[in-house]
């Protein structure tokens, strides 16, 4: 069932823009520079002078998160999110639905919420980050990109991001990788003095923003916001900031968030279902058990051979966790085995991160988020719909894997939930 109406006349039905990514930062790079990106749009009686992105998880939305939004919203009029669905960047389940999130998110100030496709959501930081840009700047009417970080320190992190589109291949990253070191590490080695703004975490996504942006050539400027009170991953909260990290392991032990998070997240988490990837365990064992050193070989982040020891370690392992310390070496991170688990369990190939989001699916808007989507139908280079229905007829392949994953999602809930379900729900609609 089309649901276009419940756009009523202001976000009348989205054309199909089609075009070849080959090769796909460079002629991507080519339509968006021929976009008209006009920095004026008008909702009621004012303009909007910037409409600023923001590329997040939420898992959860925290108070971290309304910070971000409430200093990003001083400098700009509209805030539109590209956010991860049921998969995280380091290779886990999202805790709560990407519906439920998204709601979340508009209710403490975002005006557009759109879906990182599962391709680009539980990949590499620079995958990861060039999904993201991808999309806002295919949307043709954002001109700003928010983002957190640890430094806080915009000039140093543009310096950081240049230097690592220069030392790619450079003797030096080959000699730390010769080494045996994981990829970050020997870039952060080869950079000296200046990859020292890699060792954070926030910092590392916040460079690779601005590296997709110079990769892509598109005309995004940035503002970065210093990270206040707990680092990520801390295991400890400081005051009413707490990691998300912090706030996943308290949600599986049953305890209170309330102090950690905002009141109108609190109200869309309050009975939620959370998803724990412990409960894929059997299922991702039988994948692994069932796959072939070809299938292996084909997975995102799968090189230099080490598909024969995933077919190994599937072999001998009796649990994920005996799996990825079979695997583990100084030369893969963590997160990295663990994003090579969930694409076994998805279908995920390296092919399917060849070319950058032909669409950007539409989870929430607000009523200025409406006239943002009615601005982005006459400058997009993408499609843009909130009818999932529609975009499964025009990209089948990036539609099944997110069905794939709100089904995967729906049997790690404490009550297996039905499948199908990205077919069945409305898209969010607030004042």
């Amino acid at each position: 069932m089309s649901m276009s109406w419940y756009f009523s006349e202001e976000l009348p039905a989205f054309d199909t823009n089609i075009f070849i990514l080959f090769p796909p930062v460079v002629i991507y790079a080519i339509l968006i520079n021929t976009t008209r990106f006009d920095r004026k749009i008008q909702v009621g009686e004012r303009f909007m002078e910037t409409v600023c992105g923001i590329i997040a998880e939420y898992n959860p939305f925290h108070n971290g998160h309304f910070y971000q939004i409430e200093q990003t919203r001083e400098k700009a009029d509209c805030i539109a999110v590209v956010m991860s669905g049921h998969f995280t960047q380091r290779g886990d389940l999202a805790c709560f639905s990407k519906w439920a999130r998204a709601k979340a998110a508009l209710l403490c100030g975002a005006d557009l919420v759109v879906e990182l496709p599962v391709s680009y959501a539980c990949a590499s930081a620079e995958r990861f980050a060039l999904g993201s840009i991808g999309i806002l700047a295919g949307l043709g009417c954002v001109d700003l990109v928010s983002f957190g970080s640890e430094s806080g320190d915009l000039t140093a992190l543009e310096a950081c991001a240049q230097a690592c589109l220069e030392v790619d291949g450079s003797p030096e990253m080959q000699i730390a990788l010769r080494k045996g070191l994981s990829y970050p590490r020997a870039r952060q080695q080869a950079l000296g003095k200046t990859g020292e703004l890699l060792s954070q975490p926030n910092n590392t996504l916040g460079i690779e923003y601005i590296k997709a942006a110079k990769r892509l050539g598109v005309p995004l400027s940035f503002l970065t916001v210093k990270r206040t009170g707990a680092h990520h991953d801390s295991p400890r909260p400081d005051n009413c900031f707490a990691s998300a990290s912090y706030l996943r392991g308290q949600l599986k032990q049953e305890l209170e968030l309330d102090e950690f998070l905002p009141p109108q997240a609190l109200t869309c988490f309050q009975g939620e279902p959370v998803a724990d990837f412990s409960r894929l365990e059997t299922v991702l064992l039988y994948r692994l058990r069932t796959m072939g050193k070809e299938e292996f070989a084909i997975l995102p982040d799968v090189t230099e051979g080490l598909e024969n020891r995933l077919y190994a370690a599937a072999r001998q392992a009796v649990s994920v966790e005996d799996f990825l310390h079979e695997v583990k070496t100084k030369r893969y991170t963590h997160s990295r085995l663990r994003r090579i688990l969930c694409a076994a369990l998805l279908g995920l190939t390296k092919r399917d991160q060849e070319e950058l989001p032909p669409y950007a699916r539409v989870l929430g808007c607000t009523t200025k988020g409406k006239k943002l989507l009615a601005r982005a139908r006459k400058s997009s280079n993408i499609v843009v719909s909130p009818d999932f229905s529609s975009l499964s007829r025009q990209f089948p392949r990036q539609t099944a894997l997110e069905v794939r994953a709100t089904d995967l999602f729906s049997l790690a809930l404490p009550q297996v939930e039905r499948c199908g379900r990205d077919f069945l729900e409305r898209p969010i609609i607030l004042p």
